[in-house]
């Protein structure tokens, strides 16, 4: 009996010589073939874990090293080799240790008959494990890279998994937005949310659902058809644990099919009212099918089949030739074609052209015959139809949205579909024989030229590029285009779809500065909110040194002055508020006609004498629901910007107009929505706002003006009260001839007046009741409750919600009134506390102060100036009143 000898690499980790050779007579009796290196010490184990071997043997415990050591250094390196620990010392709880640390098993050297097996077992399981890992890999790369979908999914409706297939298909970037963004998948995927009950069904009842067709919805809310396959995952107890799923988009297969049944459909209807005849004949000639047309050719009763019997209607003369031709040209497979006379039942002989072609199904196999015949008589009207439908071909054609083009190797245009004049504006004539990258942006050129290199290398994948081609206007069009070449030409050629992306991408620029302009909104909110702040410190102090006693007047004159610049400052904040809407607004229903002309003669005294004013108002009321002020304030400062581009004179002109914004417009421009609007258009005729900064011009402070003569923030202003107000602003301009500012606000269908009157002026008073003031910043804090307890009342303070509620809990009897600040620092706002502490005590009054309001409060709480709300920075002398009012309202 021939051994198979096996080779064997061994790293031996053993001190005692005598034992190393046992160990290794050990291994070649059990048939191995040894190579080995034996190591005792830690720098020659590492030196050799530098090289390829089978297993290692290890002695677990040696005067300079050991097992457990040697099996951290291997786990170190990375390096996957099996290791067996040897030893005649371990004990059973030091090897399953060992076992659990890495080790692939161990052996007593007085049990060394078994080593062979040992070894024999180790290597296998690292094979197994190779093969695992690379069964993962092939897993992965399948599951990444497949053109289908692929998902696990839970029983609840999670995903836990997809490939990027899935993603793409059901508009995803990524497949890890598709797992965030899908948390139900019954209510959320589906068009039909019962279709995933009923999908469910089959695989709890079957253990897998195979071909299961159903819509889903993609990102975009766009709809597709899937065919899905799956299977339920088990566990040994039979628990359900998960779906593995195959998801494949069969859209185009259903339109396919729906356009087929349309197709059938409209085969039938063609051909019962077609003025050709047309039948089906199977192998024999035996007619199957023949419509009126044909049944009337050859003088057939509509009740009766014409069956096999067609022939017989031929001429003799001419029958046994036409029937032995066709059945050499149908047995063949080939076209049949002649024309021959036929004599009716009614005996009238008439030319007829009977054309027959062979039907193949998908295998190639001959599944029977098609038929025309033609009555050559009425071959005018046969024309006619032929006409009629090379004129439903071309329009198709001509109306296809993408381009098709077909370019040879070195980028002449050899064709070019019709719908080049409608995309481009040239017709397809101006283009065929002339080179495309003529066309194309210089700085796209080589991006060009390198898609059409790759498309001619590699024929079986299509290339895809982007770049801009010029248009019959010189203006630039961005294409997206897919390249493939064409192997069947004698020229080497490239076929290109091309779609116009020029407005998706101007659409994506909107989106991208309407960002911009939002983030630097939140900056200007965030310092304006702050500055308030200190503005009430400064002003409130000023304040209260004009009213010391023998106080000199120098002294007397810096303090007014100072409240004088705290004001100045305050309406700067003012603005940069309004442009990051945090400005708490005052709206009510208004006609814009009407506000226009109330403010007409300010706008011209603004103009001056050289500047002509120009109104037209609207023929229809053009109400809005807006802050007068704002209202006023959008047209003060349009008008003084186009005074300052006017030096020399020119022309305003106002307008309003009530206008309908439809869907599409709104879905071509980011910032609209589609409804009625009214339209404030303000034109001058000044110079113009140069091109490079047409998308700066709404950004605070920028300017252009000279230093002095601007601050930057009236076209921030109006672009924060125009979005405040729901609505937004097109800008058109053009060096040297002028600019136009298009607003567009929400149209108020009913005049309803919603401004109530604020409270009579009165003479300041004070009181005697217990306020709790909320601030978190110490300096506001400590000058409200100085000049509140001037006035004789009871102040207790409190710096964050936290704290106001253990004050609250000790004053609660006493408390009468909460002033507190909206934004605390505490995670708690006023409003929160405010409805906390009126929850416990129904009649407590409460005025909220902030730098801004717009953040604090949702659309169903009212906030009012100078009865439950101070904006700061405001006068000590309004908030004695507001308070008085505040505790004297019922």
């Amino acid at each position: 009996m021939t051994t198979v000898t096996r080779r064997l690499r061994v790293l031996l980790l053993e001190d005692r010589a005598e034992d190393a050779e046992l160990t290794l007579a050990e291994l070649r009796r059990g048939g191995f073939e040894v190579e080995y290196q034996r190591v005792q010490t830690e720098p020659e184990y590492l030196a050799c874990l530098k090289q390829d071997f089978d297993v290692i043997l290890a002695d677990y415990s040696m005067p300079k090293f050991d097992a457990a050591r040697a099996l951290q250094l291997l786990q170190e390196q990375g390096r996957d080799i099996p290791f067996v620990i040897v030893s005649g010392t371990i004990g059973e709880d030091l090897a399953v240790s060992a076992m659990r640390q890495g080790a692939s098993d161990y052996l007593l050297k007085d049990r060394l008959a078994r080593l062979g097996q040992v070894v024999l077992r180790a290597i296998e399981r690292r094979r197994l494990r190779v093969e695992k890992r690379r069964a993962e890999d092939k897993y992965r790369l399948i599951f990444e890279n497949a053109a289908e979908g692929i998902a696990q999914s839970t029983p609840e409706g999670r995903f836990l998994s997809v490939n990027l297939a899935l993603a793409r298909m059901l508009g995803y970037e990524t497949p890890a937005e598709l797992i965030e963004s899908i948390t139900d998948i019954g209510r959320q995927m589906y068009v039909d949310p019962a279709q995933r009950a009923e999908f469910l069904r089959r695989i709890n009842e079957q253990g897998v659902a195979s071909g299961f067709e159903t819509q889903v919805y993609r990102k975009d809310g766009s709809k597709i058809w899937v065919r899905m396959n799956a299977r339920a995952a088990r566990d040994q107890s039979g628990k359900l644990l998960y779906y593995d799923g195959f998801i494949e988009d069969v859209t185009a297969r259903k339109q396919a099919e729906e356009s087929l049944r349309e197709s059938e459909e409209l085969f039938r209807k063609l051909s019962e009212s077609s003025p050709l005849g047309i039948a089906l004949m199977d192998n024999e000639g035996s007619c199957t099918y023949s419509n009126p047309r044909c049944r009337a050719i050859f003088g057939v009763s509509p009740k009766d089949s014409m069956g096999d019997e067609w022939s017989r209607w031929i001429q003799p003369e001419e029958r046994r030739q036409i029937l032995e031709d066709w059945r050499a040209t149908a047995s063949a497979g080939r076209e049949f074609s002649r024309e021959f006379r036929l004599q009716r039942r009614d005996g009238a002989v008439r030319w007829a052209h009977l054309r027959c072609s062979p039907m193949r199904d998908d295998q190639g196999e001959l599944r029977g015959h098609v038929a025309t015949v033609e009555d050559i008589t009425e071959f005018k009207q046969i024309q006619q139809a032929l006409q009629r439908s090379e004129k439903h071909f071309r329009s198709l054609i001509e109306n296809a949205q993408d381009l098709i083009t077909i370019v040879s190797g070195d980028g002449m245009i050899r064709y070019q579909s019709p719908s080049s004049e409608r995309v481009l504006g040239y017709r397809p004539e101006e283009l065929i024989d002339r080179c495309a990258f003529d066309f194309i942006h210089p700085e796209d050129k080589l991006k060009a030229a390198a898609a059409l290199g790759r498309a001619r290398q590699f024929p079986d994948l299509p290339t895809s590029a982007e770049f801009r081609f010029r248009h019959a206007d010189n203006s630039w069009r961005v294409l997206e285009s897919i390249g493939k070449r064409l192997d069947e030409t004698e020229i080497e050629s490239v076929v290109v779809n091309s779609r116009d992306m020029t407005e998706r991408k101007q659409l994506e620029e909107q989106y991208r500065q309407a960002q911009k302009l939002e983030a630097i909104g939140q900056l200007a909110g965030g310092v304006a909110h702050d500055f308030n702040n200190i503005l009430t410190i400064i002003e409130g102090h000023a304040v209260l040194v004009q009213g010391c006693q023998d106080l000199p007047s120098e002294a007397l004159e810096s303090a007014q002055q100072i409240c004088l610049a705290a004001e100045r400052a305050a309406n700067l904040t003012r603005q940069l508020l309004t442009f990051s809407r945090k400005q708490a607004i005052q709206p009510q229903t208004l006609d814009l006609n009407e506000m226009v002309a109330s403010i007409s003669g300010m706008l011209q005294r603004t103009l001056g004498e050289d500047i002509a004013l120009q109104v037209r108002y609207s023929p229809t009321p053009a109400r809005v629901y807006a802050d007068p002020g704002m209202m006023d304030q959008i047209l003060l400062n349009l008008a003084v910007n186009s005074r300052d581009a006017m030096p020399k004179g020119g022309q305003l002109v106002i307008v309003t107009d009530v206008v309908q914004i439809a869907e599409d417009y709104a879905q071509r421009n980011a910032e609209a929505t589609a409804g009625q609007f009214v339209r404030l258009t303000v034109t001058d005729t000044g110079c113009g706002i140069p091109p490079e900064n047409l998308d700066r011009i709404f950004e605070p402070f920028f300017t252009t003006k000279q230093i002095g003569k601007g601050t930057g923030l009236g076209l921030a202003t109006v672009y924060g009260v125009v979005k405040q107000h729901g609505g937004w602003i097109k800008v058109s301009s053009e060096a040297g001839k002028g600019t136009t500012f298009d607003i567009l606000l929400p149209y108020k269908a009913e005049a309803k007046e919603t401004a109530e009157g604020m409270p009579a002026e009165r003479k300041i008073r004070g009181g005697t009741e217990t306020i709790l003031v909320v601030e978190d910043e110490p300096s506001v804090r400590t000058l409200v409750a100085s000049f509140l307890e001037r006035y004789g009342y009871q102040v207790v303070e409190a710096s964050s919600g936290v704290g106001a509620r253990e004050v609250w809990r000790q004053r609660q009897q006493d408390i009468q009134l909460l002033l507190t600040d909206v934004v605390m620092p505490d995670g708690m706002t006023g409003r929160e506390l405010a409805e906390e502490l009126q929850a416990e005590k129904p009649g407590l009054k409460v005025i909220f102060t902030s730098g801004y309001s717009a953040e604090v409060v949702g659309g169903d709480f009212s906030m009012r100036e100078g009865v439950n709300f101070l904006q700061k920075p405001y006068h000590p002398y309004t908030l004695t009143e507001t308070v008085r009012a505040c505790l004297d309202s019922k």
